[in-house]
């Protein structure tokens, strides 16, 4: 066997880890519990105040993109803290 340490990533040498990860995993997991998620807050005139972009994994959820209006977080106050 060769153990091969690297800082530069190989696309190809990843989706081939990747694939034997999740390979394994399936056994373990539910499929239903992982995929996209979004959640988008709109006014009464359908502008999109805010919202988020997630991946589900699981248990966890793992945020990509989050966003709130100024005038969302003057006025209603979220996402002040």
């Amino acid at each position: 066997m060769t153990l091969i340490i690297t800082k530069s990533i190989n696309p190809d040498d990843q989706q081939e880890l990747l694939a034997g990860l999740r390979h394994y995993n399936q056994q373990y997991l539910d499929a239903a519990q992982f995929g996209d998620l979004g959640v988008y807050s709109r006014d009464a005139q359908g502008v999109m105040q805010g919202g988020l972009i997630a991946k589900r994994k699981g248990n966890w959820l793992c945020i990509e993109y989050l966003w709130v209006s100024e005038t969302t977080r003057a006025g209603a106050g979220w996402g002040a803290s």
